[in-house]
């Protein structure tokens, strides 16, 4: 393998690195915002049991059991993203500056919240929001 072969397999490593990131950040934030979701769900369910007088108590585990699934899948979905996310190395591509930008301005999730999705520190997020 010559110099020219190195440096493309590098590049290409780390375009699909980068692809990754990407891949990981927008799923982290669909895997919060199910956990969100959940929890409301939960509340729903929980307020429906205090308030209901005519209870079909088999229908309320039915649906109890379902949520509880659901939160188990997601509590597995958002551990294996945490197993594949780690800091990284790599540069942050323009897309993915600009999605963090995006992501910051919208003013749903903190600088923290963006690190953890995109495998970066806080203070590279910082400054990628500070460089427009």
């Amino acid at each position: 393998m010559n110099k020219t072969e190195k440096v493309e397999n590098v590049q290409f490593a780390q375009a699909q690195q980068q692809l990754n990131r990407s891949e990981i950040a927008t799923n982290t934030r669909a895997v919060e915002d199910l956990s969100k979701s959940l929890q409301r769900s939960r509340e729903l369910l929980n307020e429906k049991l205090a308030t209901t007088r005519d209870l079909d108590i088999v229908e309320i585990n039915k649906q109890r059991k379902e949520l509880f699934d659901l939160e188990d899948r997601v509590r597995g979905y958002s551990n294996e993203l945490k197993s594949n996310s780690q800091i990284s190395t790599a540069a942050v591509s323009e897309v993915e500056r600009q999605q963090i930008r995006g992501l910051y301005m919208s003013g749903l999730y903190t600088q923290s919240q963006i690190a953890s999705q995109y495998g970066i520190t806080q203070s590279a997020v910082s400054q990628i929001v500070k460089m427009q």
